[in-house]
């Protein structure tokens, strides 16, 4: 679930707005409460642990998709080791959301 919150600006007659008065919305960074809806990469959300507003430290890992993708190459197209490929690609790795504070492990993301 995402919640926003808008501040309000007053701007004293400036010449960029034509009417004095006008005002100014600005919207505050999103905070994901859900920890299962992180994406797959650093977002804003309190830390289940030491519950502090945060944004989370992101880290890949090599996880089932990239030993799948790597078997796949082996039995189809290993040319010159292009079976390690999928482990440089952090599109094909689990992502790792861990809280900067505690540093506590709050979700891994998996690619499957």
């Amino acid at each position: 679930m995402f919640f926003e919150r808008t501040t309000q600006i007053q701007n004293p007659t400036g010449p960029e707005l034509p009417e004095s008065g006008s005002c100014l919305f600005f919207s505050a960074p999103q905070v994901i409460v859900e920890i299962e809806e992180l994406p797959r990469h650093s977002a804003r959300t309190q830390c289940p642990f030491c519950h502090q507003y945060i944004t989370t430290e992101v880290t890949t890992k090599a996880g089932s998709a990239v030993y799948i993708v790597c078997l796949i190459s082996i039995l189809f197209c290993c040319i010159a080791g292009c079976c390690v490929i999928p482990f440089c690609l952090d599109r094909c790795k689990d992502v790792v959301h861990k809280c900067p504070k505690c540093r506590s492990h709050i979700i891994t993301c998996k690619k499957l």
